[in-house]
C-alpha cells in the first residue's frame, strides 16, 4: 500500500497566550470542553490531516496504545496475532483503492506528521492509518455478534415538542473507557464543502454522527444484511462526504445509492426542511407454477442397481406435453387457469424532518 505524495504547508502548533488549554496551529485549534475535545480543522486535505496530528498527537497515541493493549489481551499468542495480521493484510490489501484521492492525501499527510511512530514496526504508518479509518468495516468481517451498534431513536411530528424533530444517539457500545471519556467534537470546514460538526475520537475525522451547516444530520449503525466485502469505501468516509455535500435527506439518499460500501449499515437522516420520505416500492411477478417433468426412462421396480439414473424428457418433448396439457384443460367443461402471484417487496429508507433551530 503506497501513500500518495503530499506537500504539507509549514505550520507550528503553539499554546494560546491567554488560555493554556487552547492549542493553535495556523487557523485551527483544539481545546477541552470538560473531558471532550473541541477541535476545529479547515483547509485542504493536507492541512486537515497534518493539523489534526499536530493538535492531537498525544491523544492519538493514547487511543492506539489502548487498541494494541486490548488486542494483546484478547489474543495473547504472538503467533495468533501474526496470523491475524497476515490474513487482514492479504484480504484487505486493496482497501485504499476506493478511498477518494482527497482522503488518501489527508491520511498520508497525517502519517508523515506522526513520526516518530512507535507502532510502525507492527504496521507502517500510512497503511495502519488507512486500516484505522476502515476499522469499523474491517472488524465486522471478523466479528459476528448481533450486538454491533449503539442506541438511537428519532422523535418527529406531534411527538416532538414544538414540532421540532429530534435525532439522538448514545455511544453505548462498549469499546473501552478511553473511548467513552475522551471523545472529540470536530468542527470541519474543508475547502469547497459544507462545514459540519462530527462526534468521534482523536485520529478519526470521518463521521459516524454529525450535522452540517445546512441542517442535515445523520447517525450510522452496523446492520447484518450481507457478507462483508474486502474492498469498498470505508463507512466513515461515506458519511463524511454526505455531511460535506448534501443539504437534504433526498440528496443524501441519492448520494448513498451511488456508493460501494464494504459492509452493510443503517443510516438515520434528519434535515432542516421538514422532508419526510415515503417508502419506495418495487414489484416482481413470481411464477409459482411448478415445471412439468416427465421421466422417459427408469429402472425396473424393484431394482438391484446401485447406479440407476432416471432420464428426463428432452426440452422439446416437455414443451409438447405442456402444450397438450393446456389444450386439454381449455376444452374441458370446467377449465382451469394457471395463476400468477405477485409479490411486492418494499425497501424503506426512514427519514425524519428537523427544524433548522435544532442545529
Amino acid at each position: 500500500m503506497t501513500p500518495p505524495w503530499v506537500a504539507i504547508p509549514p505550520a507550528t502548533v503553539h499554546v494560546d497566550a491567554f488560555d493554556p488549554d487552547l492549542l493553535r496551529v495556523a487557523g485551527d485549534y483544539a481545546r477541552h470542553r470538560g473531558k471532550i475535545w473541541e477541535v476545529s480543522l479547515s483547509g485542504s486535505p493536507e492541512e486537515v490531516g497534518s493539523h489534526q496530528v499536530e493538535l492531537l498527537r498525544a491523544e492519538m497515541l493514547a487511543n492506539e496504545t489502548v487498541l494494541w493493549s486490548q488486542l494483546d489481551t484478547l489474543v495473547p499468542s504472538a503467533v495468533a496475532r501474526f496470523l491475524i495480521f497476515d490474513i487482514a493484510r492479504l484480504r484487505f490489501r486493496n482497501v485504499d483503492h476506493l478511498i477518494s484521492d482527497r482522503y488518501r492525501r489527508e491520511i498520508a499527510a497525517g502519517a508523515s506528521m506522526f513520526a516518530p511512530d512507535p507502532f510502525s514496526e507492527r504496521i507502517p504508518s500510512y497503511q495502519r492509518m488507512v486500516y484505522l479509518h476502515s476499522l469499523y468495516d474491517v472488524s465486522l468481517s471478523f466479528e459476528h455478534s448481533p450486538l454491533i451498534g449503539c442506541t438511537s431513536f428519532a422523535v418527529t411530528g406531534d411527538a416532538a415538542e414544538g414540532g421540532h424533530s429530534v435525532l439522538t444517539r448514545a455511544f453505548d457500545f462498549e469499546a473501552g473507557d478511553i473511548f467513552d471519556s475522551h471523545k472529540a467534537i470536530f468542527l470541519v470546514h474543508e475547502t469547497g464543502r459544507l462545514a459540519y460538526a462530527s462526534v468521534a475520537w482523536p485520529g478519526l475525522i470521518g463521521a459516524v454522527t454529525g450535522m452540517n451547516e445546512a441542517g442535515l444530520a445523520l447517525v450510522v449503525h452496523g446492520g447484518r444484511a450481507r457478507e462483508a466485502r474486502s474492498s469498498g469505501e470505508p463507512l466513515t468516509h461515506t458519511m463524511r462526504d454526505i455531511l460535506g455535500e448534501a443539504r437534504s435527506t433526498d440528496e443524501a439518499v441519492r448520494a448513498l445509492a451511488m456508493r460501494e460500501p464494504m459492509v452493510s449499515h443503517i443510516v438515520m437522516l434528519v434535515d432542516a426542511a421538514g422532508n419526510v420520505s415515503t417508502p419506495s416500492a418495487y414489484t416482481w411477478i413470481v411464477d409459482t407454477t411448478a415445471p412439468v417433468v416427465t421421466l422417459m426412462g427408469k429402472p425396473t421396480n424393484p431394482s438391484t442397481s446401485a447406479s440407476a439414473t432416471p432420464r428426463p424428457a428432452s426440452a422439446s418433448a416437455r414443451s409438447r406435453r405442456r402444450a397438450s396439457s393446456r389444450s386439454s384443460a381449455t376444452s374441458s367443461s370446467s377449465p382451469t387457469r394457471r395463476a400468477r402471484r405477485s409479490a411486492t417487496a418494499r425497501s424503506r429508507v426512514t427519514r425524519c424532518s428537523a427544524a433548522s433551530s435544532s442545529s
